[in-house]
């Protein structure tokens, strides 16, 4: 009995010593597919959000949110919308909100790959931001089976100026730009591709009028221009213009036709 105490005892100092006993290594961490990329490998993703890296040998990695519609098939090739988020700190992953408050609701029924980059800064005309774009645009295509005829860019606030420029200089990549509640660079007037800007009247942070008078002057132009007008919409609620954007799907499907059928 003595014997068997003294084992006892000697066991439970053995439990908490710091030396001289072994201990049972932690359970493994398992890691799901919704956390960040940091290795910015090239896995192909399953349906849902995920919040992605891009190694740049240039500069700082470049993140990205992407979402995979429900049923993918990589047999299938499918519409790309790229959404490029508004202004304000861009935190990390800031572009996740394009897709979860503006982009997903608008196309929830409609299969699409969806990817909104996170900028290097707020203004999406710089020259860094566009290179992001092109750069994240070029990744999606190498591993994902994207109908090229059937791609989208648009963008909210300085993204919708984003929009505007970066579809502007690259219409050989967007075959349509959907522009909400920015400005239009005056720099660019030649456009080939169609245009479906949306502008609330009552927005007193990027005033209607510029826009107004820019889609007008491409139309006599013979661009392929629209502007979509809502009345009480505020600036600052950008998952109100998730129906707007939504009532632009027929139209995108019918240029979209109209791109594939003259190429």
């Amino acid at each position: 009995m003595v014997k068997t105490l003294s084992v006892l005892r000697a066991a439970l100092l053995c439990s908490v010593a710091l030396l001289g006993c072994r201990t049972e290594p932690a359970p493994p961490i398992s890691l799901n597919l919704d956390q960040p990329n940091l290795a910015g490998d090239s896995e192909r993703l399953g349906e849902g959000l995920h919040q992605r890296t891009l190694a740049n040998a240039e500069g700082p990695a470049l993140r990205y949110t992407i979402n995979i519609p429900r049923g993918y098939d990589p047999s299938n090739s499918l519409p790309l919308v790229m959404g490029l988020h508004f202004g304000g700190e861009a935190k990390p992953f800031y572009g996740k909100e394009m897709i979860t408050e503006l982009c997903r609701p608008a196309f929830l029924f409609w299969p699409a790959i969806l990817v909104a980059p996170d900028g290097l800064s707020d203004d999406w005309k710089s020259a860094e931001n566009e290179q992001v774009v092109l750069s994240i645009y070029e990744h999606i295509a190498k591993h994902y089976n994207i109908d090229k005829n059937r791609t989208l860019l648009t963008g909210y606030s300085s993204g919708g100026d984003g929009t505007w420029y970066i579809a502007g200089r690259h219409q050989d990549l967007f075959k349509a730009a959907i522009p909400i509640n920015s400005q239009p660079d005056p720099s660019i007037s030649d456009w080939n591709i169609p245009v479906y800007a949306i502008h609330s009247q009552a927005d007193d942070v990027v005033p209607i009028g510029p826009a107004k008078e820019y889609v007008k002057e491409m139309r006599n132009n013979g661009a392929k221009m629209r502007l979509m007008t809502t009345p009480k919409l505020p600036h600052n609620r950008t998952e109100l213009y998730a129906q707007p954007l939504r009532n632009t799907l027929n139209w995108l499907e019918s240029v979209w036709s109209e791109t594939s059928s003259h190429p």
